[in-house]
């Protein structure tokens, strides 16, 4: 169906399937994205490499590849001025390996409007791979007492707090992220999974009925009951 809509005339068309390539398996090829640095349109060359980006696959490009990367800077720079356009830069150096350059960005972004969320999940993202696991949890604590009840940073938080193996905290946020969206299936799965990592079968048995109740197509939840323990 993608690879129908990536030869489509409709330039529009084309550019959403671009994007939609970004999320196939991680062990999909990227042949069929590359295509994309060829097309006659610049949001579509644009699309194709962003999702080779987000898909880790930038790394010693031909020519076509380079070419986009140039176009791709500078749609960036353009966009800059906003909140927005810092965040989507600061995604772009942190993915290609220039994290001290993202963090700038990000945190010019939070000056200009600290509960940008986008930037506070990024900055999140990057403080965590850099396992600045203090910084992290001060900087979603901040968070938190602007938008007390987003789930997002619930989550972030309780998984920055598993990383740091203080399981009860990040039990208590996992599961109030679980709370404000129970259909999320994210949350949901990695909640179940960091009971049953920290002992409490039952539990982590309960999360897996309720979620296979609610989201009974996702394949992740049913992969719950493969492990020791969990029964349907």
């Amino acid at each position: 169906m993608l690879a129908k809509l990536t030869g489509k005339d409709d330039p529009l068309l084309r550019e959403s399937a671009f994007k939609a390539l970004r999320y196939l398996p991680p062990e999909a090829p990227n042949d069929l994205l590359r295509t994309g640095l060829e097309a006659p349109e610049l949001s579509v060359r644009l699309a194709s490499f962003e999702s080779l980006l987000l898909r880790g696959d930038t790394a010693n490009g031909d020519e076509a590849l380079e070419q986009a990367r140039g176009e791709y800077r500078r749609y960036l720079d353009q966009q800059a001025d906003l909140p927005a356009g810092r965040t989507l830069r600061a995604r772009y150096f942190r993915l290609s390996g220039e994290p001290a350059a993202a963090e700038t960005d990000l945190e010019l972004a939070l000056r200009k409007d600290p509960g940008y969320l986008p930037a506070i999940v990024e900055l999140t993202a990057l403080l965590r791979d850099q396992r600045r696991f203090d910084e992290t949890i001060r900087l979603l604590n901040r968070a938190l007492k602007n938008l007390p009840n987003n789930a997002t940073l619930h989550h972030l938080r309780g998984l920055t707090y598993l990383q740091q193996k203080e399981y009860p905290p990040a039990l208590v946020d996992l599961a109030r992220a679980t709370e404000l969206e129970p259909d999320n299936a994210d949350f949901g799965y990695r909640y179940a999974v960091a009971l049953y990592s920290t002992g409490d079968i039952q539990a982590a048995a309960m999360e897996a009925k309720r979620l296979l109740r609610r989201l009974p197509a996702d394949p992740r939840i049913g992969r719950l009951f493969e492990l020791p323990g969990l029964a349907r």
